[in-house]
């Protein structure tokens, strides 16, 4: 994936997840980011985090890159995602 926008807010984003060092200075741990997308336009954010989540309607190549399958969007999947950290993250 590539932005359309360049410095938009999804590149800086991705810029900064996928640099561990920029997470590291702040005092948060590469294995403690997880990130929800649910297109192709998320697919390198979702690579480079250690805990990436998709939901039911995302294509299979997404779905695929994926540790956590969540409902569908319409039924509250950020909920979903919330529960699941709540039940098996402390």
């Amino acid at each position: 994936f590539r932005s359309q926008f360049p410095g938009d807010a999804a590149e800086r984003f991705e810029q900064r997840v996928g640099n561990p060092a920029a997470f590291a200075a702040i005092g948060i741990l590469h294995e403690s980011i997880v990130a929800i997308g649910d297109y192709y336009n998320d697919f390198e954010m979702l690579r480079s985090v250690s805990f990436p989540v998709t939901v039911a309607g995302a294509p299979d190549d997404i779905k695929a890159v994926c540790k956590l399958v969540t409902g569908p969007c319409e039924n509250g999947a950020l909920a979903d995602l919330v529960e699941y950290l709540e039940a098996y993250c402390g």
